[in-house]
Formats: C-alpha cells, sequence, structure tokens
C-alpha cells in the first residue's frame, strides 16, 4: 500500500512507546474526553480521530479522523485508543 510504513504502525500497535508508556485503551474500558485528538486503531487502520460524544451527535456516539471523517461509515469501528505523545520543546 503506497504510503504505508510497516515498521511504524508495528511499534504503534505494540503500545510499547517511551512517550505513551500506557499503551492502547480499549474502547470498551473507556473513552477519551470528546473532542480530544488521540490516537485511534480499529484492527486495519491506525491513525489519529477525535471522539463525540452523544450529545454532540443527537444520541450518536461517532470517531472523526484528523480530516472530519467518520471513521466508522469507511473503516471499521474504533476499537483502541492513546494518547499522542508529548510534542517536543523547540529550542
Amino acid at each position: 500500500m503506497p504510503g504505508f510504513d510497516r515498521d511504524w504502525a508495528e511499534d504503534a500497535l505494540s503500545g510499547n512507546s517511551p512517550e505513551i508508556p500506557d499503551g492502547w485503551i480499549p474502547c470498551s474500558e473507556r473513552m477519551p474526553d470528546p473532542n480530544t485528538y488521540v490516537l485511534v486503531c480499529n484492527g486495519v487502520w491506525v491513525g489519529m480521530g477525535k471522539y463525540n460524544d452523544a450529545e454532540y451527535f443527537e444520541n450518536c456516539e461517532r470517531w472523526q479522523d484528523e480530516h472530519g471523517e467518520f471513521i466508522e461509515l469507511i473503516h471499521h469501528p474504533v476499537t483502541h485508543w492513546q494518547l499522542l505523545p508529548t510534542a517536543p520543546e523547540v529550542k
């Protein structure tokens, strides 16, 4: 697949990032704060997205990718998420 970096994806899925020690959180356990961008995975795709709670979409919870597309409408539903790493300090 063009633009797909298998090593990066495997590292991200392993949850062993020194910047993100807690790893992946199953959506069945808890959801991130609404409208906060996080790293998401649905078993097929890994990328940045945000969770919108039922208040925002009239009793319908939705995940959007960084382009505003609804992830579950173009891919499988999001199953896991984790916080994005802290940005590096620029000196």
